[in-house]
């Protein structure tokens, strides 16, 4: 993984998410020393629907290891409901890209080793 945008770290953040967020409704978990925090935007029309979530991540530690990551989703469809475009957009506000990759990863060993 080169950077935050790789296809693969991609798979990795979702797996995560998948196993972090307990609830569909959650807007607020922990995960270690990780506040997660998720909005979501909806609109629906009669030619167009489309969704926007927002993911913040933050460790707030002293030194070399804090970080904030800002992860943007973003879902269209036509009146029929097909999909027209989706996306998915990681951007580091703050901390050592490095640091929030290999956060991730760690994650990602603990859930293979747990199942």
């Amino acid at each position: 993984m080169k950077s935050l945008n790789d296809r693969s770290f991609h798979s990795l953040w979702q797996m995560v998410y998948r196993a972090a967020a307990g609830s569909s409704d959650a807007d607020r978990w922990r995960v270690g020393d990780v506040d997660w925090r998720r909005q979501r935007h909806h609109y629906s029309g009669p030619d167009y629907s489309f969704s926007i979530e927002t993911h913040l991540l933050t460790v707030d530690q002293r030194g070399r290891s804090a970080w904030t990551l800002l992860v943007a989703i973003e879902h269209w469809w036509d009146s029929a409901h097909a999909p027209l475009r989706s996306s998915m957009r990681l951007h580091a506000l703050a901390g050592n890209k490095r640091a929030i990759i290999e956060w991730f990863k760690d994650q990602g060993k603990q859930l293979e080793l747990s199942s």
